[in-house]
């Protein structure tokens, strides 16, 4: 087992419930899914010198991010499951 420094530090609830919703929508490996990570895992580890405006800054700004990092999943697969019908019907004249 690796030492505690060498660990990846264990996810917080927000940190964990904004990977899953980029997972859901194959984002969680996206330079905006990252971004999305970063932000939760600050507001997750916030503490008592955090102020309050800067933790609303960090919120609002994690509300942006995740809308920019998923805007599109489902378009992306309305346009995936046109293409492979399109395929199919393709190879269903060729056959």
């Amino acid at each position: 087992m690796p030492p505690p420094s060498e660990r990846a530090p264990e996810r917080g609830p927000l940190e964990s419930a904004a990977l899953a919703e980029l997972e859901a929508v194959g984002r969680a490996e996206t330079l905006a899914g990252g971004v999305v990570l970063a932000l939760a895992r600050r507001i997750d580890q916030a503490g008592p010198d955090d102020t309050g405006s800067g933790f609303a800054a960090l919120t609002k700004e994690l509300r942006a991010s995740l809308a920019a990092a998923v805007a599109g999943a489902e378009q992306s697969d309305d346009i995936d499951r046109l293409r492979r019908q399109r395929e199919e019907k393709r190879r269903g004249r060729a056959g």
